[in-house]
């Protein structure tokens, strides 16, 4: 028994082993370039799905901003076909004896003067450049306009006599027609312009200020047009004093009257096509007044501006173009040309100065 109880006191009186487990109260360096690598991933992953968000949000509210500018433009497009118009024809009226000569415009050249005034009416009421209405000077200039009169022998009692159908005969009769009111306001807005500004801060985003002027200038459902653009997507992004309408960017809206050499991309006809210009014809050429229809012969040069580009000798039969709303998107490029003026300076195309074909 007493051995027992000795050999207890001894093994009681033995030191304890030390633990080998320490609190530790920092990390290691790999521990801590790991935990940074993951917060990295994922912050990068949460900045992604962000900005997608986000462009995806500015795109959505560029396109409803579009809609908006394209419910009003193409309304006011579509109303040129059914718009009556003002046309002062002189009569030159000429005494001889009991009867009269006068001059009467004749039916073609009475649809042609329609379809210049009324080519000539978008250029002033749907500008997408400052020189269409005028910019800078004192009043409205509409374009002359020239209509071919035959010679008309009209008796005492307002009975056509006779006629010459000579072509020599015939004479060219201004056709005047008054501006449209739009125009004034356009001016008026077009004074406010900054007088320190340089021509290029004017002319930088002119096609997006003009198509603040149109929205201002119109009325949609009763209210003004411009109501329905949100007050943060307005600006003035150049500094010349002319608000813009700005897309989910911040960039300027571009607008074209007309797109020449423009073409959906989700149109199913090939513009490469000579069929397509028959197929889409101009939707204000209803009597095929313009010149280019009188020319035939390929064997000469042409009067029309407009001319197929395998054959400088072929004119292009006029074709529709609408109005196009844009935006540069994303990252800030049109992709498209935004002028007329060719590379050599040449200007735009002006219909009141093609000549009449012989």
């Amino acid at each position: 028994m007493s051995r027992h109880c000795k050999i207890d006191l001894l093994s009681s009186s033995l030191p304890k082993p030390t633990s080998i487990s320490r609190n530790r109260e920092a990390f290691t360096l790999v521990e801590i370039l790991v935990v940074m690598v993951i917060i990295g991933l994922m912050g990068g992953m949460v900045l992604a799905a962000v900005q997608g968000v986000t462009n995806s949000a500015r795109a959505a509210r560029t396109r409803t901003i579009i809609a908006a500018c394209d419910s009003v433009i193409q309304e006011q497009y579509e109303s040129y076909k059914y718009r009556p118009l003002p046309v002062q024809i002189p009569t030159l009226l000429q005494s001889l004896g009991t009867n009269e000569l006068g001059r009467e415009v004749l039916v073609a050249e009475a649809a042609r003067a329609r379809l210049i005034m009324l080519r000539d009416l978008q250029r002033m009421e749907l500008p997408d450049r400052f020189s269409d209405f005028g910019a800078g000077t004192t009043a409205p200039t509409p374009s002359n306009i020239w209509a071919a009169a035959s010679p008309v022998l009209i008796d005492a009692s307002d009975n056509i006599v006779g006629r010459r159908n000579d072509l020599s005969a015939r004479k060219a009769l201004v056709v005047n027609f008054s501006s449209s009111a739009k125009v004034a306001n356009y001016q008026d807005r077009y004074a406010s312009t900054n007088p320190s500004a340089t021509t290029a801060q004017i002319l930088q985003n002119q096609s997006a200020e003009c198509l603040f002027m149109i929205m201002s200038n119109s009325f949609d459902g009763g209210t003004p047009a411009i109501s329905a653009i949100p007050s943060s997507n307005i600006g003035d992004t150049d500094g010349d004093w002319l608000p813009e309408i700005l897309d989910g960017w911040g960039v300027p809206i571009g607008f074209v009257r007309w797109p020449v050499g423009y073409f959906p991309s989700d149109s199913t006809s090939d513009p490469t096509s000579p069929d397509y210009y028959a197929n889409n014809p101009d939707d204000f050429d209803l009597f095929r007044a313009d010149y280019a229809y009188a020319e035939k012969d390929s064997s000469t040069a042409k009067t029309s501006d407009a001319t197929d580009v395998n054959n400088s000798n072929t004119a292009v039969k006029p074709w529709s173009m609408r109005p196009l709303i844009l935006s540069a998107g994303a990252d800030g490029e049109f992709g498209i040309a935004m002028s007329p003026y060719t590379s050599i300076g040449a200007g735009p195309c002006r219909h009141f100065l093609i000549q009449i074909p012989r």
